[in-house]
Order: structure tokens, then C-alpha cells, then sequence
């Protein structure tokens, strides 16, 4: 059976060698680069706080992988072995659409407004807070199931009373200091962390 599953041809071989290693050197960078480590840069009065463009790429090299997988199991003889090529065939394709998504996600932080853009590149969810329109913000812990860990959100209460929340992964993290020192800046209050502790602006 072991030897059924080995490539019969050199084209084979060379292909499924070249996909090992890959993977290999992949999971070696995995191991030592932080590909989704957050980056900010500052135009003047305006900070961009984005992923670097190794994560797609990563993401990216793994739906070519996949593809390679696929071809050399598609080589071998059986059904089952078609019907594997045809599942890597398909991630390697759904990796593939989706591996830019990561280049678009971004947090603007200027005097006057945050801007946040999350999800998929095709339809990405965007938030936009003037920060003269806002009355208070604090930070709110997310509704969760009882295994999940801990998440939460930046909550932005408008002096017209209107809700606009905005989840705090790593790139709002790394941008929430910024964000709530522009919000001081235009009096806006700044409410409670979900420990009782007044969040800080001059952070």
C-alpha cells in the first residue's frame, strides 16, 4: 500500500520532492518570521498601521503547494487518488482567491478620524470615526462561548448618542493609543476597560 502512494514517474518525483521542500522552508520561516507582526508608518500627521506583505505571500505559496499536491496525486492511478487531487485542487484554489485579503487590511489614524478596514478583499468591511462627532469610548468584552477566549472591542459612543464598535485584534492594539490620545485631544471621554480601570490616553 505504501508503495502504491509513491510517485511512478521522474515528473512525479521531482514535484512531490519540490512540494516537501517547500513546505519545509515554509514552516521554517513560519518558525522564525513574524509574518503577521504589525507595522506603522507616519506621513505627517497620519499613521498607517498595516501587516507586512509576507503574509499573503505565505498564504499564497501554500495554495501552490496545494496545486502541486494535487498534480501528482491527479498522476496516480485510482480513484481515490483522483478524488485527493481534486479536495487539494480545490483549497489550493480557495487559498489562492483569498491569499491578497491580508494587503488591504489597515488602520488610519489621523488628527481628525480613525479609518478600519477588515475581512476579504473582495468585500472588506469599513469603518470610518470622526473623532469631533464622539461624546465617549471604552472597551467592551465581546459576547463569547464559554470555551472562547477573551475578545474585545472599541466602543464609540456619538454626542448623538448613535454605536459604532470595532473589534481590537493586533493592528487596533497597536493603534488604540494613538487613537484614544486623538480622541482626548478633541474632549471626548474615556470611559473603562473591562477591568473598572480608566482607560488611559496619554498612553
Amino acid at each position: 500500500m505504501i508503495l502504491s502512494t509513491m510517485p511512478r514517474t521522474r515528473t512525479q518525483m521531482w514535484l512531490s520532492r519540490g512540494a516537501v521542500a517547500a513546505g519545509v522552508v515554509m514552516l521554517i520561516v513560519l518558525k522564525t518570521v513574524g509574518i503577521a507582526n504589525v507595522t506603522s508608518r507616519t506621513h505627517g500627521d497620519t499613521t498607517v498601521y498595516s501587516v507586512p506583505l509576507l503574509g499573503p505571500v505565505f498564504f499564497g505559496a501554500l495554495g501552490i503547494i496545494a496545486c502541486v499536491l494535487a498534480i501528482v496525486y491527479w498522476m496516480q492511478q485510482g480513484w481515490f487518488y483522483r478524488g485527493v487531487s481534486v479536495a487539494l485542487f480545490g483549497i489550493s484554489i480557495f487559498v489562492l482567491f483569498n491569499a491578497p485579503t491580508g494587503i488591504n487590511h489597515r488602520v488610519v489614524v489621523t488628527p481628525e478620524y480613525f479609518f478600519h478596514r477588515v475581512g476579504s478583499w473582495y468585500s472588506p468591511v469599513e469603518t470610518k470615526v470622526d473623532f469631533k462627532s464622539l461624546a465617549y469610548v471604552s472597551i467592551r468584552e465581546e459576547k463569547r462561548a464559554r470555551n472562547e477566549r477573551k475578545t474585545y472591542e472599541l466602543r464609540c459612543i456619538t454626542k448623538e448618542g448613535a454605536e459604532t464598535s470595532v473589534p481590537l485584534y493586533d493592528m487596533m492594539k497597536k493603534a488604540l493609543p494613538e487613537i484614544l490620545k486623538r480622541a482626548a485631544d478633541h474632549e471626548v471621554v474615556i470611559g473603562e476597560s473591562p477591568d473598572g480601570r480608566v482607560i488611559r490616553s496619554d498612553l
